[in-house]
C-alpha cells in the first residue's frame, strides 16, 4: 500500500495568542484537523 503523504503534507500553523492549528494537505488544500489527528497521522510517515 502506498503512503500518499510526504512530511509536507502536515502543517502547524501559531496563532498570535499561542494557540496551534493543525492541518494536512488533501488534494492540494489544507484542512484543519484535530491535534489527535495531525499527531497520528505524522507518526505514520
Amino acid at each position: 500500500m502506498k503512503n500518499d503523504y510526504n512530511r509536507n503534507s502536515f502543517w502547524v500553523m501559531k496563532g498570535n495568542d499561542g494557540s496551534s492549528a493543525f492541518y494536512i494537505r488533501v488534494n492540494g488544500s489544507l484542512v484543519s484537523v484535530p491535534e489527535d489527528v495531525y499527531k497520528v497521522c505524522r507518526i505514520l510517515i
